[in-house]
């Protein structure tokens, strides 16, 4: 290919994409920057002293970075994303829907199903539009495409995927998984939590685990207040900022949960009643 035929290409891409994002994030998906590939720790990343750490979404580099920082070999990166999300030469990339929205009705096998297609497609363009900051295009070559899982394990890591929506409350059957799979794994397994930011969704799992071991004699405010200090957010805290109205509802929903979950863990220490179980007998 001649370099005036890929400049044309890039110039046309370039304008597309000027024109794209406000259709796209509504009605589409939109490929948007993450985090660049570059040997840093990914944002938002803090280790807690009950083997567990959590961070933003890392691009390849920033796993290996991260990977230094954690005090131990037998390591699970827990992935909490709902939205599709993958790796393009190495930089963390996701497919952006109004709200991080896109994929609510879908399971994690679907989830899972359209992640891969959407990364294999990427394998077959030369050249491809990512956006920065959800608005400007950037012309990348696409020279790798990964999922999240291909890099994980690379990095001989182990890979768990729990698909939580975006500025929500876990659904009932993740909270049931979450709870029957923290039972089942070695004592020794460092999980690393992860979302998109490393805040609300990564600072409720973290919570969650807090609780599962120590809900019995620590008080709830004790546990959120120590997930804020170690790094997390406060789960009780509901913005009132202009941008972030259209979540508060759900943010105030979120912060219920973690009350009940709390109240769960003190009455079910040994979790041999599942959350939906308990739920429906406290009709709640």
């Amino acid at each position: 290919m001649s370099k005036w035929l890929l400049l044309t290409i890039l110039l046309i891409l370039i304008f597309l994409g000027l024109i794209y994002p406000p259709f796209a994030k509504k009605y589409s998906y939109l490929l948007i920057l993450n985090s660049k590939n570059r040997y840093e720790l990914p944002r938002n990343f803090h280790t807690t002293p009950f083997n567990s750490s959590g961070s933003g979404q890392f691009s390849e580099k920033e796993l290996q970075r991260m990977i230094s920082q954690i005090p131990a070999s037998n390591i699970m990166i827990v992935d909490l994303r709902q939205e599709p999300h993958g790796f393009l030469n190495g930089n963390a990339v996701s497919w952006y829907h109004e709200h991080n929205w896109g994929d609510t009705e879908k399971n994690t096998a679907e989830v899972l199903h359209q992640e891969d297609s959407f990364v294999e497609n990427l394998r077959k363009h030369l050249v491809t539009i990512v956006y920065h900051n959800s608005m400007f295009p950037v012309p990348y070559l696409v020279k790798t495409a990964r999922t999240e899982q291909d890099i994980v394990e690379l990095q001989r890591l182990q890979y768990c995927r729990f698909s939580i929506t975006d500025h929500r409350r876990p659904k009932d059957k993740h909270v049931d998984a979450f709870v029957h799979w923290i039972k089942s794994i070695p004592p020794d397994t460092w999980l690393h939590f992860h979302c998109s930011a490393g805040k609300g969704r990564t600072t409720t799992f973290l919570a969650m685990q807090d609780m599962m071991l120590h809900a019995s004699k620590d008080s709830l405010q004790t546990i959120i207040r120590r997930q804020h200090d170690l790094g997390g957010i406060n789960l009780h805290r509901i913005s009132d900022a202009a941008n972030d109205r259209w979540k508060k509802s759900h943010i105030k929903k979120r912060a219920d949960f973690i009350d009940m979950f709390y109240d769960y863990c003190r009455e079910v220490p040994s979790f041999d009643m599942t959350w939906s179980e308990w739920v429906e007998k406290k009709g709640i």
